[in-house]
């Protein structure tokens, strides 16, 4: 109301029924508003001329409107608690009685009829003249019980009709209907009865007054029942358009239902299945008023409600929706669940001459769980809104306020973070019109925000589906509400599928080869990241299309799982936890006059890291932050509140600078170096020690998060740190470009020391660390070194290995690759294969991969084979082009969609696709089909933050470039059982309102227009269609550089204790007993491991028999380490010698060999990337006095 009503659970408002509120009225009366709600100076308090309740404005002149459907009219009895011209009996009319001894008869009854209502039977309170009770009419109780306050006291009338009167079009006209198929008391029909004597008498009054007949079945609805038509519309409207409906259930026939029964029909809908179940499997769709869904379809046929599942009719009974004779949520049986049932905008109950007794009782302990299984109700979750502990007592008054919606405002406007999905770029909430939808969305005052300042109160971000895909950010950490709509106005999508898994098929040679769009599908990635938001009980808005799953939504998509049927089950029949978690914060995106409940900003702990924990930049360029001397005892600290309170903090720092911030591991991949409770300070400050390692230098990605374990609601904060980088500490990184033989072909020589790149790359290696020594080498030059008895043989890494010389090789760079290729005869791909596997860093840029080559099947050439051919089939699936796999055991099967060519982008597929007829196709009505003068453009957008985007160099959200286009195959961007070889789209090819204005419709793509993206060691650019020489575009390659540089898997390293070191992994150990072999202490290390809990994979210690310094046949294991005796990271490790003395090599013992001085032992340790980290140490026996 505003006065606010708030619901932040229930999904309209619900109502109950005139016994319920009348016993709560003889409690409400004097508890709520006391005695003086029949006189004082609250009856002329001030109230609104308008209120505004579940989304809508009510006024005197545009109630809100109760529809009371009874057997019979006279037997309405809740209009009596509203008084005035709501009453079965209209005050107006009693007043035109003309007979005073009539007059009085009937005013005696009515008193008797308010009295059953009120509780109060004391005549002296009672005006004739007014039909008030010391100003009932104007007062009016309902209000005042219902919602507290006098705000809505002449803003309710009800309407009271007879069952078989009753219309669809009364149905539309109400907020709410109460069903009511009997009565409660022979007052009621007996005052009615004394009106309809007067009426043929008195031809004055204002509507006609029937007898009411009293036999047993005239009296309720065994006689008089509901049309199937009403019966049905009170249905659709609860469900879909938020119509209220109190069912007293007490006369509903379970089993064996007749046809004409209408009342119990309309009860087994309501009790036997989830109502949103309903919609999605029977009437997510009409035709001619027949509704239909994804099982069967519901209508009135020859005036009889009928179910019709595989076009046979369903029988009506209490288990028609149960499957497997086995109730489970969303199927239940209807007939165990009527004693009491409140869901959503419904409130059953049975018994209505029993009922007072129930309530003057207090309330209800009936819960939402039977043990892990949900009953498909919302007691728990009133308790929850009123305080009350897991198993108190719901009272019924609690219960009513909850049904209505009748919660405290907002408050003060708190800024909201949306996000928003959409099929394309045809955007809803991000402007001034959707943030007051938003607004209002959460009950707050819109009426504060202007077009000039909506952006302080509601931060709307906006995306297409195919660029979600692409997105890393935690969505529960960051955002508030979650919309997915289906806005597709005319000149977007011109499929009427609005989402789908797989697009058009369209010709791409001739009439030879067919291949489809990609769709605009979620992945299943981000169908379980929102998913999973959904399970944290913050607000997410569905469209009505995908909220029902109806056919606008293909039902073999990904996306498909979002709708509310397929999410509840997964939500509650998937609950293995003891938390109780609900859907009711998933709300259908209203439409037309539909009712909505308002939404919850669930409060979630806010966490502020200082200042020094950010970038500081001079200009567009990073400085340092930290010193070396800071990183062994390194102090994190910030802001938790601004009260003293313990959470849960969790610090990831990003070692591999993909975005990505992966779990805790006790291998590689581990990225979190801080995960315990904390308390905070009086004030809220807090600060942490982490140790980190020593050798860190230049930029490190951080985040932190924070956790209330009280609600488990959590909220991040991210920034990164620049650790200071001496002299002596710049590493120099030799580059191999690999270009095209035809060097006018280049479009950036990376070895051009006079070029911009290099000067741009030097002007920040004093806060990198990182010295460039490129070698350029054309395809030619780099196939070469593989012949004369060189050949590579993949998967033997050591022999013949020419990249090892090299810490990153870059494959590029020119537009279709110069008409190039590297042919892989003597392994020279082979070799780069393995080289990407052994974790080293990689670059491949535009047009290194081709259209050319579809797979390694029969489909390998879709145009002939061409530049970039044997590149494509070598890497296509390793550097996370191959969306289907299709270029693995020459078998595409992509998601058994067809035998068609499948993952080629939609740029690709407009610029050589025909439609079925041989006409060019577009996939916008807005855009012309002819495609190919929109293919190219000068502007990327910023999709994801990290270091490609802050460091060394601060990127622009859109960005100008050199011109460019898309490439040829769709991404895959599922999630990896390695978080750290998802790939990570960091820029998108977008619009720069020139000639392309497909990318003003397609929105950002991380699917199709992908520009930068890194995938573990393997980053991608697309730079190179043109000579890149802009200033901005070179300074955003730098970036990308320094991060295929920081991606590669650090090798491990080894350190012998107690011996001395002489040359890179080589060491000398003196002795003066040459009769006892001596104990060696050793150490190994790695970046990547965590360093109190990381793990090797593996490792060794050997009898180095042949000197060479490495591991080879003929060596003899002294000692393997592996899971279950593992090296830890950082953690010295002692082997005793003298152990192993009686080891042989050649007949001779390692005592023998030792005490000829002859003896080399060695150590190696692989981590999970399968790199390996070597030392050796010679022990040589010395005299005493030979020791110097």
């Amino acid at each position: 109301m505003i006065a606010k009503m708030k619901n932040d659970i229930n999904d309209r408002k619900l109502f109950t029924s005139i016994v319920v509120f009348a016993a709560i009225f003889v409690i409400a009366v004097v508890s709520i508003i006391g005695i003086t709600v029949f006189g004082g100076n609250t009856l002329t308090s001030p109230i609104p001329t308008e209120v505004v309740l579940n989304g809508k404005t009510y006024t005197n002149a545009n109630p809100f409107v109760i529809l009371e459907i009874v057997p019979q009219e006279g037997l309405g009895e809740l209009g009596y608690m509203v008084g005035g011209n709501s009453m079965p009996i209209l005050a107006s009319d009693i007043q035109k009685i003309s007979d005073g001894t009539k007059k009085t008869t009937v005013l005696d009854a009515w008193k008797d009829c308010v009295g059953c209502i009120t509780g109060i039977w004391d005549r002296t309170k009672y005006s004739d003249n007014g039909l008030t009770i010391e100003g009932f009419a104007d007062r009016n109780l309902f209000a005042n019980s219902v919602f507290g306050n006098s705000n809505m006291r002449d803003k309710i009338l009800v309407k009271t009709v007879a069952a078989n009167a009753a219309t669809k079009e009364m149905v539309d006209s109400a907020e709410m209907v109460y069903i009511n198929p009997g009565y409660h008391s022979t007052k009621f029909y007996e005052a009615y009865n004394l009106m309809a004597q007067n009426t043929s008498s008195n031809n004055k009054l204002s509507k006609k007054y029937n007898s009411v007949n009293t036999d047993s079945n005239k009296a309720t609805f065994s006689q008089y029942n509901i049309s199937a038509e009403v019966a049905l519309e009170i249905y659709i409207r609860s469900e879909e358009h938020g119509l209220s409906v109190v069912y007293d259930n007490s006369q509903t026939v379970w089993s064996n239902t007749s046809q004409s029964d209408n009342y119990s029909k309309l009860g087994q809908l309501l009790l036997s299945i989830e109502p949103d179940t309903f919609v999605t499997e029977y009437a997510s769709q009409s035709v001619s008023n027949i509704y239909s869904g994804t099982k069967g379809s519901i209508g009135v046929y020859n005036s009889v409600l009928q179910i019709k599942r595989n076009s046979a009719n369903v029988n009506w009974d209490s288990y028609m929706f149960v499957e497997n004779n086995t109730p489970q949520y969303p199927y239940f049986n209807g007939g165990t669940r009527n004693t009491i049932y409140l869901n959503d905008n419904v409130l059953s109950y049975s018994g209505y001459n029993l009922m007072d007794m129930i309530f003057l009782n207090g309330g209800s302990k009936t819960t939402d769980y039977n043990g892990g299984t949900y009953l498909g109700t919302d007691f728990d979750i009133a308790r929850s809104l009123y305080g009350l502990n897991a198993n108190g007592e719901l009272s019924y008054t609690s219960m009513t306020r909850y049904i209505i919606g009748d919660f405290p405002a907002e408050g003060e406007f708190d800024k909201i973070n949306v996000l928003e999905i959409e099929p394309s770029a045809a955007y809803q909430y991000n402007n001034y019109a959707g943030a007051v939808k938003i607004a209002k969305y959460f009950g707050y005052n819109a009426n504060i925000m202007t077009e000039a300042n909506w952006t302080n109160y509601v931060n709307v971000k906006s995306i297409a589906s195919n660029g979600f895909n692409g997105m890393n950010e935690d969505l529960s950490e960051i955002y508030d509400l979650v919309i997915i709509g289906s806005n597709n106005p005319t000149g977007y999508l011109k499929t009427s599928t609005i989402y789908s898994k797989m697009g058009e098929l369209l010709k791409i040679q001739s009439n030879s080869k067919y291949a489809r769009l990609s769709g605009n599908d979620l992945t299943a990635k981000s169908v379980g990241k929102l998913t999973n938001y959904a399970k944290t009980g913050k607000p997410m808005i569905l469209s009505g299309a995908l909220y029902y799953g109806d056919k606008t939504i293909d039902s073999s998509a990904n996306i498909y799982n979002l709708s509310i049927t397929k999410l509840s089950v997964q939500i509650y029949n998937g609950n293995s936890s003891t938390k109780k978690i609900s859907t009711k914060n998933i709300m259908k995106e209203p439409s037309g006059d539909d009712s909505y409940r308002y939404l919850t900003k669930m409060v979630k702990p806010v966490i502020t890291v200082d200042s020094k924990f950010k970038m500081i930049y001079n200009g567009d360029t990073a400085t340092a932050t930290f010193d070396t001397s800071d990183l062994s005892d390194f102090t994190f600290s910030g802001m938790i509140g601004k009260t003293a309170k313990d959470y849960n903090l969790v610090l990831y720092f990003d070692k591999d600078s993909n975005g990505l911030f992966a779990p805790e591991s006790t291998d590689d991949s581990n990225e979190v170096f801080l995960n315990q409770t904390i308390r905070t300070n009086q004030d809220g400050t807090f600060s942490v020690n982490i140790d980190l390692p020593e050798t860190l230098r230049g930029y490190l990605a951080w985040k932190a998060v924070v956790k209330d374990p009280l609600t488990d609601l959590s909220s991040e904060d991210t920034g990164g740190i620049v650790i200071e980088v001496n002299s002596q500490d710049i590493k120099t990184v030799k580059l191999l470009q690999i270009c095209p033989s035809n060097l006018d072909a280049l479009t950036l020589n990376m070895s051009d020391v006079n070029g911009q790149f290099q000067k741009l790359f030097n002007s920040v290696k004093s806060v990198t660390g990182i010295n460039l020594d490129v070698t350029l080498m054309t395809t030619r030059q780099y196939e070469n070194m593989y012949k004369n008895g060189n050949n590579y043989t993949l998967g033997d890494y050591t022999k013949n290995n020419f990249l090892k010389n090299y810490t990153m090789v870059v494959v590029g760079f020119a537009d279709t690759y110069g008409g190039d290729d590297v042919d892989n005869g003597n392994g020279a791909l082979d070799n780069l294969y393995d080289y990407i596997n052994k974790g080293n860093s990689v670059l491949f840029v535009h047009d290194t991969t081709t259209y050319h080559a579809y797979s390694d099947g029969a489909s390998t050439s879709v145009f002939g084979v061409n530049w970039g051919y044997q590149l494509t089939k070598k890497f296509r699936f390793l550097i996370g082009m191959d969306r289907y796999g299709v270029s693995l055991n020459n078998n595409p099967t992509a998601y058994n969609q067809g035998n068609y060519i499948q993952g080629y982008t939609n740029d690709f597929m407009l610029r050589f696709g025909k439609d079925l007829n041989n006409n060019d196709y577009s996939m916008f009505g807005g855009v012309p089909s002819t495609y190919n003068q929109f293919i190219t453009t000068n502007k990327v957008n910023r999709l994801n933050q990290g270091q490609i985007t802050e460091f060394p160099y601060k990127t622009a959200q859109d960005l100008p470039i050199a011109t460019t286009h898309a490439q040829y195959f769709q991404l895959d961007l599922e999630a990896h059982a390695n978080v750290a070889e998802d790939v990570v789209v960091w820029y998108t090819i977008g619009s720069d309102n020139n000639s392309n204005i497909i990318y003003n419709y397609t929105g950002q793509d991380a699917v199709n227009n992908y520009y930068i993206y890194s995938k573990g060691n393997i980053t991608y650019s697309g730079a190179g269609h043109s000579k890149v020489d802009g200033s901005q575009e070179l300074k955003l390659f730098v970036n990308t550089v320094i991060r295929a540089i920081l991606s590669g898997n650090s090798a491990p390293e080894i350190k012998v204790n107690n011996a001395a070191l002489k040359s890179a992994g080589m060491y000398e150990l003196f002795t003066r007993d040459n009769a006892k072999l001596p104990i060696i202490k050793f150490t190994a290390s790695d970046l990547d491991l965590s360093k109190n809990t990381g793990k090797f994979e593996s490792g060794l210690v050997y009898w180095d028999t042949d000197g060479n310094n490495a591991y080879n046949v003929g060596d003899i294991v002294i000692k393997t380490y592996d899971s279950t005796n593992p090296i830890m990271n950082a953690q010295e490790n002692t082997i005793d010698l003298e152990d192993y003395y009686n080891y042989t090599y050649k007949g001779v013992t390692l005592r023998k060999y030792y005490s000829d001085n002859n003896v080399k032992i060695g150590f190696q340790v692989t981590d999970s990337a399968n790199a390996t980290g070597n030392a050796t140490v010679s022990i040589f026996y010395r005299n005493l006095f030979e020791l110097n």
